[in-house]
């Protein structure tokens, strides 16, 4: 009886360590062999919206007060140098101080910019920067981390001062005071690779067209 109940257990001691064996083989294997994420085409996760068409390199965002000071300057600089552009108060949708309410068009044309210029002037501050529909479409951009966003300080502006939102936005991104001797090359730094011209042909009213539809308010044509 002794005998047999040793050769009993030994059986089963063999049959476990088999099949212990052919457990860890079979996970060697699957992780030989199995496909890394980067390898199948896309770094979307399942169910994930795919990442929105890339129209613009930068998306200007200021104050109404200072447009022109900003086309004067900024703008037509970097148009230039062929930077394809949206300006907030010229090609944005209807903007109203005493409307409180998110717009899902201007966030749409924000998340086809490469990246946000924030222009912060005090006239920013005590008017756009209220409102919930500039303060929520900046901050669902900053959120993004495909995105770049770059804050132009004006004079007098403070990022200590600011409130906690915009504070919060500011410390995770590149800040650069616009009396800034080397202003410009550290705006060229900032700024993302152009876009090629090509995969923006037809101007700004076949850009919103692709972005929103086939009605283009007519101060865009």
């Amino acid at each position: 009886m002794a005998l047999f109940a040793v050769a009993l257990i030994t059986t089963g001691l063999i049959f476990l360590a088999v099949l212990f064996l052919r457990k860890t083989k079979s996970v060697i294997v699957q992780r030989r062999y199995k496909v890394p994420p980067s390898f199948t085409g896309t770094h979307t996760t399942p169910g994930s919206s795919p990442l929105p068409l890339i129209h613009f390199d930068a998306f200007i965002s200021y104050s109404k007060k200072d447009e022109k000071l900003i086309i004067d300057t900024l703008y037509r600089q970097l148009e230039s140098e062929e930077y394809i552009l949206c300006l907030l108060h010229r090609d944005g949708p209807n903007y109203n101080s005493r409307v409180h309410a998110i717009s899902d068009e201007l966030i749409n044309q924000m998340e086809c910019a490469q990246s946000l210029i924030l222009v912060l002037t005090q006239h920013f501050l005590d008017n756009e920067w209220k409102t919930l529909q500039i303060k929520t479409s900046h901050q669902i951009f900053a959120k993004n981390r495909h995105k770049k966003l770059i804050a132009l300080l004006g004079d007098g502006i403070e990022p200590n001062q600011l409130d906690a939102e915009l504070g919060q936005i500011l410390r995770k991104n590149t800040c650069i005071r616009m009396n800034d001797p080397l202003f410009w090359n550290l705006l060229h730094s900032a700024l993302p690779i152009r876009i090629a011209p090509s995969s923006c042909s037809g101007g700004s009213s076949q850009i919103y067209s692709d972005c929103y539809g086939s009605i283009v308010p007519s101060d865009i044509v």
